[in-house]
């Protein structure tokens, strides 16, 4: 189990819990946790369910982390905060 800002996410399924029942496509997960972090979590998908997408996020953005996750099996990368443009046309 792993966890970061109130949240838990378990590969199990465990009965008393409720969110395990269903099947989990994609986790979502930061660079660094207070109990770790993506490496840990790359390691564990990947060995356990090979099924499962791992997105890292991270507010660093730095080149060497994004290529060290995709190696290590994740679906995809995000430099955080995300800036959204609004462009108008005329």
């Amino acid at each position: 189990m792993w966890s970061g800002a109130g949240d838990c996410f378990e590969l199990g399924r465990d009965p008393e819990n409720p969110r395990a029942k269903d099947p989990c496509h994609v986790v979502f997960c930061e660079e660094n946790l207070s109990d770790g972090g993506f490496r840990e979590i790359l390691r564990l998908v990947k060995t356990t369910r090979p099924e499962i997408q791992v997105v890292v996020s991270s507010m660093l953005g730095d080149v060497e982390k994004y290529i060290e996750a995709m190696n290590l099996g994740a679906f995809d990368f995000i430099a955080l905060p995300i800036v959204v443009l609004n462009h108008i046309c005329r």
